[in-house]
């Protein structure tokens, strides 16, 4: 891991600073942590939360299956259940998963074809 000087308080740690009234302060620097030098973690930390921002909850206009949301794939919109979602994602679904009654209801409003998966009921699963 390489460190650097941090640009924010030119390695020293600290930020000093005049106020309104003319007094002057000193503060540990918020950028560094007061240690005067930058690692690269940081620049991994920046990464990793470039990737958290595609992770979004359906309420945040994530994907309802994949809770992702990255500008490369087009999203539809359900108005059933007031949330975005990737077409791929619902083939998935539909193509895998055993009996899915909300994926069924999106394919159906995008006029998406599929082989319903409803379990029969009869007196034995009652």
């Amino acid at each position: 891991m390489t460190n650097r000087e941090c640009p924010n308080c030119n390695g020293s740690g600290v930020i000093q600073e005049y106020d309104e009234f003319d007094r002057y302060h000193v503060f540990e620097c918020y950028k560094c942590g007061g240690s005067g030098v930058i690692a690269e973690i940081q620049n991994q930390n920046k990464q990793r939360e470039k990737r958290l921002k595609m992770n979004k909850s359906p309420n945040d206009g994530g994907c309802w299956f994949c809770h992702n949301d990255n500008d490369k794939e087009e999203m539809f919109f359900s108005f059933e259940f007031d949330c975005y979602f990737h077409k791929e994602c619902l083939q998935k679904t539909l193509d895998k998963v055993e009996w899915n009654p909300e994926s069924e209801i999106m394919a159906n409003e995008i006029g998406i074809k599929y082989h319903s998966k409803v379990p029969e009921i009869n007196e034995d699963n009652l």
